[in-house]
């Protein structure tokens, strides 16, 4: 239909993440090739039609990377205990936990979405413990006022001639 798609490169930061997650935290024997697959399935299904359609993208958005990661984990765990290739014991409890809830599950495959809905069980909160947050406070007061004497045009400027901060 004469449309343009704009490609792009999976490997580095759309499967590599999810895949490394998944066998580290359930400590993989090894990393079958079935994992890329899941993962390259995921990241597939990731893609929101609005995405395709309006967009012409073929990955899914930069801003929802992690959220993707998540999920790829979830599958790669979820795939090394079915097939005894986790050597992580016990294995994490939530195994057994249903899915009924949306809140962190996110799909924009309908029939995924309607097989989460049922009876997916997933190693989520396990997986999520164990990520780094990225959120920090603010190291700088963003009420501190530069004393006027302290600034040329507008904008701090340090004075030399002090000694200490004590000094006015």
């Amino acid at each position: 239909d004469g449309r343009i798609f704009k490609p792009g490169q999976g490997n580095n930061s759309y499967i590599f993440p999810g895949v490394a997650l998944g066998a580290i935290l359930f400590k993989a024997k090894h990393i079958p090739d079935k994992a890329f697959l899941l993962a390259a399935r995921r990241c597939a299904n990731f893609v929101t039609e609005k995405s395709l359609q309006t967009y012409a993208r073929l990955y899914p958005r930069l801003k929802d990377i992690r959220e993707l990661s998540v999920l790829i984990a979830i599958d790669v765990g979820n795939y090394l205990f079915k097939h005894d290739l986790a050597t992580l014991h016990p294995e994490p409890e939530d195994k057994d936990m249903e899915m009924g809830s949306q809140a962190h599950y996110v799909t924009h495959n309908p029939q995924e979405r309607r097989a989460s809905d049922s009876n997916h069980r997933t190693h989520e909160m396990f997986i999520r413990q164990q990520i780094y947050s990225v959120e920090y406070d603010e190291l700088i007061n963003k009420t501190y006022s530069w004393p006027t004497k302290d600034m040329k045009h507008g904008f701090p400027v340090p004075v030399i001639e002090r000694t200490s901060m004590d000094d006015e």
